[in-house]
């Protein structure tokens, strides 16, 4: 249709990638967090997976639940985050 390469790319390609970008950004989300937890325990001194592991030694459950609860809502606050983004970035955009 005479449409230069930027234009292919900025009105087709780019849109119709979006969706499938999203999607993959939601599964990095919550690998992310889970990931950051477990690299806590390896080599960090301060943070919620070095808690978790001073707790657990400490025979204090309640608080290893406690810190797992702050991971499962920070995990599934930025997955619906993620929700949010995509429908301000790409509102055409309809999940059938």
């Amino acid at each position: 249709m005479g449409a230069s390469r930027w234009q292919q790319f900025r009105y087709v390609r780019l849109p119709g990638a979006l969706p499938r970008f999203f999607t993959a950004l939601r599964i990095g989300i919550t690998y992310a967090v889970t990931g950051a937890i477990f690299a806590e325990y390896v080599g960090a001194t301060a943070g919620l997976g070095i808690f978790m592991s001073l707790q657990k030694n400490s025979f204090r459950t309640d608080l290893v639940l406690a810190a797992v609860l702050v991971t499962a809502l920070l995990s599934v606050t930025l997955f619906l985050l993620t929700y949010a983004v995509e429908r301000l970035v790409i509102p055409w955009w309809r999940r059938g």
